[in-house]
């Protein structure tokens, strides 16, 4: 009885040792991954990110976001060629890290220099000494540099940051100004509203070089406005015109997880669905350029989810399941060699005991010496039996012991029958001779 409930019990440890390594496994699988983003506190995409980090941890999704403010664009290169941050925002005309990679567009801008209408500037090569103002915080000198060194115009122009709500306030001194942005945004349309109606209203000046600049740097591209883009009366522009396109990436560290970031990159288009009635800009957002030749590669993760070629849960984890296996494999058998070892034993001992009990049954019914001789043998056979199993491990230590009085018993019980037997031969002795 003893027997079956050690072996209950060490197949028991065995299958809750098993069920425990599973669920710490689980729990190693199941736990929330953070990503650090950092971004120019500047920007629309703090509170449009913040919004999806606030989603995700509404979700309980299984990778939030912990949004990071930095002063400048600089700082935000910092954060992430450091890795102080998973991910980053940055403008693909800026110094991108080499390291980095794509994993969403946050939005493609347009950068539209504009003119009033009846000027004598007509197009980039006419702004020399010109005074032009900067609407937002998605144009700089540096653009308006390298627009400007494709028509070799001298670095003679200035430039004034204009602040939204005071476009119109500000046009007076001005000779042009320049907005970046979507080109279906908000700003782009109310800078162009700004100059009036009419035709001396705004001129969309045309970058016809945008093609060869585009060639040159890899961080800008050739787009085109259609005729009426902005509307008015008359149409602004009044036929389809080039301009130069650049964009706004999401970035994340090449050492960045794939799996996270194939999940984080599901639940950021997931959130741009979810939100996109309360932040319109989240409808911006677009998958990258996936080519292996892009500009700035994307992140395998990305591509991943982009190219529908996501790893389902054994690819994943393949691996691991397969060492739980072996892991679970060796504890079960271990737990079967235990019990089989102590069932065996178990067996052994019961055996050798029910020996020593028909010993001793046969000494005490033994009807001669002969008989008694052979049952000492017998009884000396299975001490050395014994012996040899505890030495093999195959019998506990405490079987000896347990052995000593019934070995004392079959012993004793020869000794009184063979007194007893030679008490009846001398009685039966005198009696043949009286």
């Amino acid at each position: 009885m003893m027997g079956n409930r050690t072996r209950i019990l060490v197949i028991g440890a065995g299958i809750v040792a098993i069920l425990a390594i599973a669920g710490l496994f689980w729990i190693y699988l199941s736990r929330p991954t953070t990503l650090v983003l950092a971004v120019d506190s500047s920007t629309d995409d703090l509170a449009l990110l913040t919004a999806v980090g606030e989603q995700l941890d509404r979700e309980r999704a299984s990778v939030r976001l912990r949004v990071r403010q930095a002063a400048d664009a600089d700082a935000v290169r910092a954060a992430l060629e450091s890795k102080q941050a998973d991910l980053a925002v940055m403008r693909s005309d800026r110094n991108i890290p080499l390291d980095a990679r794509t994993v969403a567009v946050m939005r493609n801008n347009v950068l539209v220099l504009i003119a009033r209408g009846g000027t004598r500037v007509q197009g980039p090569s006419d702004l020399a000494g010109k005074r032009i103002g900067l609407v937002g915080n998605d144009v700089d000198e540096a653009q308006l540099s390298a627009v400007l060194s494709q028509y070799n115009v001298p670095s003679t122009w200035t430039t004034v940051a204009i602040e939204r709500d005071r476009i119109s306030a500000a046009l007076g001194g001005l000779d042009v100004v320049a907005v970046a942005g979507p080109m279906t945004g908000k700003l782009v349309a109310d800078t162009v509203a700004a100059f009036g109606s009419g035709n001396r209203g705004a001129t969309i000046l045309p970058i016809d070089q945008a093609d060869a600049l585009a060639q040159r740097n890899r961080a800008y591209e050739a787009i085109e406005i259609p005729a009426g883009m902005f509307g008015g009366n008359p149409a602004k522009p009044g036929e389809s015109t080039k301009a130069v396109g650049f964009a706004q990436y999401l970035l994340a560290h090449s050492q960045a997880g794939e799996q996270v970031v194939t999940d984080f990159t599901r639940r950021l288009f997931s959130a741009r669905r979810k939100l996109a009635n309360e932040f319109p800009a989240l409808s911006n957002i677009a998958a990258p350029n996936t080519a292996k030749d892009a500009s700035v590669p994307p992140h395998p993760g990305a591509a991943a989810y982009f190219n529908d070629a996501e790893r389902s849960f054994f690819d994943r984890y393949g691996d691991w399941v397969y060492i739980l296996a072996m892991v679970a494999s060796v504890l079960g058998s271990i737990a079967a060699a235990l019990s089989n070892y102590l069932g065996t034993a178990g067996l052994r001992r019961r055996g050798l005991a029910r020996g020593l009990g028909n010993l001793l049954k046969r000494a005490r019914a033994a009807k001669d010496n002969g008989t008694l001789a052979r049952i000492e043998a017998e009884a000396d056979k299975i001490l050395a039996r014994s012996m040899v199993l505890i030495e093999q491990g195959k019998l506990p230590g405490d079987a000896l012991a347990s052995f000593s009085l019934s070995f004392d018993l079959v012993r004793r019980a020869v000794a009184e029958r063979r007194a007893a037997l030679a008490q009846r031969d001398t009685k039966e002795a005198e009696t043949n001779s009286g």
